[in-house]
């Protein structure tokens, strides 16, 4: 299609006119103005296109649009000047063309835009120019560290340096020449030098005349730590495992096959096949000491048919048939299948051959012992020493005692007197007196006095009869024994036994409650295990990994007070000395506790007294002292403050931290620097935080202590004989931080009452329940009795151990009210005693901790499939 333009821009003719190619008539553009005819947006361009055709003999280009009744075309024009004042115009309909550009052009902004904003790094490299960057996302930015402006148009060598960049570049060519896919965990560095971990992928992209290189990075760093804390708890479990010289035993019951946890048990005994992994129950029998093997089959039997729960035994095992070696075996039903037989047995094998052989050496030592004792009464009772013979008047015949004892009362016994006129003064013998006594009985009577002076002897008066006349006394043998020091010693024994017993009882307790501690945390760290396995969004993939975190946070402190405790006791605990800047330490504490708190309603503050507070003492140690008395502080403080810092005094420095919580009674306070005693059994820990800080405390040659704080709540102090380098009093200010508590929405679902007192374990519920059931949460047994009364629950999950009043008591009250409702106990107690209390208490069902996800279901699978 041909126009004919004059110089002023009028349309004169058009030649070549297809009605498909023009969006106006012909006829109504004749004898217009360019300018009219035009969008306005392109009527600069064309006519600028039009003058420079005037003025010369080369053609000049333009591209523009025309908008005719609401219909926009595009148009491509050549304009040539064919005569003085005359330019012809040569257009092209591209309609088509562009709208297709414009498509391109917009999926091109689309595809752009969902790259650069998805939630992981992506790079894409010019395979065809160096493999410079083209493509750097906004993740890229804020993961790797740098901008878009330094990445762009450049090689990894001009971004890394030499040796880091033909690095990268070797494996992408590598990538490039195989034509295949790359997927490798790899460490980058960023500016700042921090390492990450990462899973990168790369491929090949290519069209018929360009390639490139795609890859993606994932950052792994934080799932690799917790994976790295995990591996560290199991290697820590497995070295208390060795030391005690016990291992678990796992019996898969369906697969008939009984095999050892740590292969390594085995490396140093004979008694075991080194080569297998698992024996059948069969084999095990045929491997006890004959004599034993039908009561251990009758044993294993019985566990495993459901007849009993657990069961408990010493067994001499051996695969060479020597039976040197002595264990004790203690199995418990862990799994069972859907008829309701075990499936899974656990349970431990201890090594106690040692305890065996001390117990036969306790006895062959007593037997000795008791022997030496028969022969010394024997040399006592024919002995000189230390004896008078009375005869029947009293009148002493003979006598040693002054030899025996240098005791004022020893040399009144004369030959000849009367012993209780010229020993005690008297007109007639002592009721109580021995000799009196055994003249009237016939018998050995034994008496112990007290002499002035703190001696205190035992008098044994033995007649002797005329010979051939047994009923004829001739008279009495005194025997005097000084049992001063074995009176004292029995005492000092009755006191050691009585402290022995308490410690046996504190240290029972302290193993019931780290069974109860313990599983508390791997009840957490399992479950939500198995739910970062499946789980699919980022959000909570980070919120499982952060409770899993915590819990193991918690795992490893119980295990650090357990081991401390060891130190302590085999005076190990180590001390490294050196500069301490006491602020920049209770700073970062400070920070730590926050992060942790418990109660977001409490303020924790470090209160400075000193600018600067530079000291020489172990930096490690007075902050594990801190921490544990902080983290207390914590634990028991709902609202109000937690105050910590250190005041300066003439011979140290004190330090305290002061809460606003429950506080101690007075006549408990020096109880809780002992060992294994919790004053609230509900709250977690071991019992050992306290003690541990006493001895570190007095390691440093300090001391430590708690008051009772006028406003509530109290303060734990301890004093170190250190002064710091300088001086100067300021003030500090104060931050608050506050987080808002979440809430539970009731649905139409069955209603499910969960009464359990630790988040973490609720949250672990929520997760695993949420979808099949309304959830109501109660705190506490009382609270969980009052939901009951007005929410009318289908079903309670009831933890045993809770404030205010446990399981028991709760579903006693419940019962009171409902014969019928189903309650499930939740315990970390897993011994048969603990199991027939439940099931006898009032409850449908139990299950133990830690919770699986497969195990909880089938608790509750009569709700789910009721209708």
């Amino acid at each position: 299609m041909i126009f004919l333009v004059d110089k002023n821009f009028n349309i004169r003719k058009i030649f070549n006119c297809d009605a498909g190619e023009l969006s106006v008539p012909a006829d109504e553009l004749i004898g217009r103005n360019l300018k009219v005819c035009i969008d306005s947006d392109c009527v600069d361009e064309v006519l600028e296109a039009v003058r420079k055709a005037l003025k010369s003999d080369k053609v000049s280009e333009a591209e523009y649009s025309i908008t005719f009744r609401g219909k926009k075309s595009y148009y491509e024009g050549r304009y040539k000047r064919v005569s003085e004042g005359m330019v012809a115009c040569f257009e092209r309909n591209v309609t088509e063309r562009r709208i297709k550009d414009m498509a391109i052009e917009q999926n091109g902004k689309l595809l752009n835009a969902v790259l650069d904003n998805m939630p992981m790094p992506l790079i894409v490299k010019d395979i065809d120019d160096q493999l410079k960057y083209i493509f750097w996302n906004k993740q890229c930015e804020l993961n790797g560290g740098y901008t878009r402006e330094q990445i762009i148009g450049k090689s990894d060598i001009e971004i890394y340096g030499e040796e880091r960049g033909c690095y990268y570049q070797s494996v992408d060519k590598k990538i490039i020449e195989e034509g295949g896919s790359y997927r490798a965990q790899e460490i980058y560095v960023t500016p700042d030098g921090i390492k990450h971990y990462s899973v990168v992928n790369k491929d090949v992209i290519s069209n018929d005349v360009h390639h490139w290189l795609l890859a993606t990075r994932w950052d792994v760093t934080d799932l690799i730590e917790v994976q790295e804390k995990l591996q560290e708890a199991n290697r820590q479990m497995r070295i208390a495992f060795m030391v005690t010289y016990t291992v678990p035993v796992i019996w898969d019951v369906i697969a008939d096959n009984i095999c050892l946890k740590f292969p390594e048990y085995k490396e140093n005994r004979e008694d075991f096949f080194k080569d297998r992994n698992g024996i059948s129950v069969s084999e095990v029998v045929r491997n006890i000491r004959p004599g034993e093997r039908e009561e251990v089959s009758k044993m294993l039997e019985d566990i495993r048919t459901g007849q009993i729960e657990n069961a408990h035994r010493e067994i001499y095992y051996d695969v060479k048939g020597k039976f040197e070696t002595c264990y004790d075996l203690y199995l418990a039903v862990d799994k069972r299948d859907e008829s309701g037989l075990p499936a899974r047995i656990i349970g431990t094998l201890r090594d106690i051959t040692e305890n065996k052989q001390n117990e036969e050496r306790l006895l062959e030592a007593k037997k000795g012992i008791e022997e030496i004792q028969e022969i010394n009464q024997l040399i006592l009772n024919h002995t000189d020493n230390g004896l008078v013979f009375l005869s029947p008047d009293y009148i002493v015949q003979w006598e040693n005692v002054s030899k025996y004892s240098h005791h004022p009362l020893a040399s009144r016994y004369s030959r000849g007197g009367c012993c209780y006129r010229s020993v005690l003064g008297q007109d007639e013998p002592c009721p109580s007196c021995s000799a009196r006594r055994a003249m009237h009985s016939g018998k050995i009577e034994k008496g112990v006095r007290s002499l002035p002076g703190g001696m205190t002897v035992e008098i044994t008066a033995i007649p002797v009869f005329d010979k051939g006349h047994k009923d004829h006394i001739r008279g009495i043998v005194l025997k005097y024994e000084d049992v001063t020091e074995r009176l004292k010693v029995a005492a000092e024994l009755k006191a050691a036994k009585e402290a022995a017993e308490n410690s046996n009882r504190l240290k029972s307790l302290f193993i019931s409650n780290m069974s109860h501690e313990i599983r508390t945390p791997l009840n957490a760290i399992v479950g939500f295990s198995q739910l970062l396995a499946t789980a699919e969004e980022v959000e909570d993939k980070n919120e499982y990994m952060s409770i899993i975190a915590r819990n193991n946070e918690l795992l490893l402190q119980l295990i650090n007070d357990i081991l401390d405790l060891s130190k302590i006791e085999a005076n190990t605990l180590e001390f490294v000395f050196g500069k301490v800047d006491v602020n920049e330490m209770l700073k970062g504490l400070e920070m730590s506790s926050r992060s942790k708190s418990f109660h977001p309603a409490v303020d924790i503050i470090f209160e400075p007294s000193l600018k600067e507070c530079i000291i020489e003492t172990d930096n490690n140690r007075v902050l594990q002292v801190i921490s544990n008395l902080v983290s207390n502080a914590m634990k028991f403080t709902e609202k109000g403050s937690i105050r910590f810092g250190y005041d300066l005094l003439d011979n140290g420095l004190r330090f305290y931290v002061a809460d606003t919580g429950k506080g101690i009674p007075v006549e408990l306070q020096q109880e809780v620097f002992e060992r294994f005693v919790k004053l609230d059994t509900f709250t977690i820990g071991t019992g050992l935080g306290l003690p541990i800080c006493r001895n570190i405390v007095h390691r440093l040659n300090g001391e430590i202590g708690v008051l009772t704080n006028e406003s509530g709540g109290c303060t734990f102090w301890f004093t170190l004989p250190v002064l710091p380098e300088k001086k100067d009093s300021y003030s500090d200010e104060k931050t608050l931080g506050e987080k808002v508590p979440g809430s539970i929405k009731i649905s139409g679902k069955p209603v499910l009452l969960i009464a359990e007192d630790v988040a973490d374990n609720y949250r672990l519920y929520h997760t695993l329940l949420k979808h099949k059931f309304t959830l109501l949460h109660a705190w506490n047994g009382e609270e969980a009795v009052k939901m009951f009364i007005e929410e009318h629950p289908e079903a309670i999950l009831m933890d045993i151990k809770m404030p205010v009043i446990d399981g028991y008591e709760a579903v006693a009250r419940i019962r009171a009210l409902d014969k019928d409702i189903p309650v499930i106990a939740v315990s970390a107690y897993a011994f048969s005693d603990d199991i027939d209390r439940i099931m006898k208490s009032g409850f449908t069902g139990y299950i133990t901790k830690p919770i699986s996800q497969d195990r909880l279901f089938d608790a509750l699978s009569f709700l789910v499939n009721k209708d």
